[in-house]
């Protein structure tokens, strides 16, 4: 049997959200799964989501991630897959978990450019992002390392590297290895602006109520990661999450 498992803590994902990924993970594996969701707020999971209340810890936003390496939240160490719950499942995903690693983290790996090299200095950002931890693969219980080192000091960690992906490429480079970007996954806005497009990169144009967008799909990539970047508006980028996933809504 293996693990898929996804987080909702807080408001800004629904239980929809949840079962929508529920059903995306049902059309596209062929193995045997359990589904859990990490949440502290079960109300509106579809029956075959395992429900896994978190602790009362004094995490923020994405933080919360952490808790899926916390082994004490676990009653198995099988192969796991976590998905962000905003990704897109395009294709056939059972042939990621042949990827699976008992030493180590397997992750998006993003590298970083000139731009993006840029753009966080601009920011002020102390540490750069490498991976993406939007699919993450791993043997739960034996990652257990990552969250004890987390959560020994969670408020100092949260706010020297401001994101867990900051953190993970800091204190974890030797703890991961990585899924192949537009093989196994990619990300349909954050990879490259659209001023600056990879040679054959498939950008597509779609519209909104405030104007067009432009979004890069790669049919045949496994798992299509949404992150918009600040250029998209927050209405634009519901929009266009919402045409992407209607199929998924009925």
């Amino acid at each position: 049997m293996f693990n898929i498992v996804c987080v909702k803590v807080g408001t800004k994902y629904k239980s929809n959200d949840v079962n929508r990924l529920y059903r995306m993970v049902d059309l596209n594996m062929e193995l045997p799964f359990n589904f859990y969701c990490f949440t502290d707020d079960e109300e509106g999971l579809l029956l075959p989501i395992k429900k896994k209340r978190v602790y009362d810890l004094s995490l923020d936003s994405y933080w919360w991630k952490m808790t899926i390496f916390d082994k004490t939240m676990w009653d198995n160490n099988e192969p796991t897959l976590y998905l962000d719950l905003d990704v897109i499942i395009q294709n056939d995903i059972t042939q990621l978990f042949g990827l699976v690693n008992s030493e180590l983290l397997r992750i998006g790996y993003i590298g970083t450019d000139d731009l993006i090299t840029k753009h966080e200095n601009e920011l002020g950002l102390k540490y750069m992002a490498e991976v993406n931890s939007s699919v993450m693969l791993f043997h739960p219980q034996d990652m257990h390392f990552i969250y004890k080192k987390f959560i020994k000091d969670a408020t100092y960690n949260m706010e020297e590297y401001f994101g867990m992906d900051r953190y993970l490429t800091a204190i974890h480079p030797y703890d991961m290895t990585h899924f192949k970007y537009w093989q196994d996954w990619y990300s349909a806005w954050k990879a490259y602006p659209a001023s600056h497009k990879e040679k054959k990169s498939p950008w597509q144009t779609m519209q909104t109520s405030d104007g067009e967008v432009l979004i890069m799909m790669i049919p045949d990539a496994s798992i299509c990661i949404m992150n918009a970047p600040t250029t998209v508006s927050s209405k634009q980028e519901w929009e266009v999450f919402d045409q992407v996933f209607s199929f998924y809504y009925k």
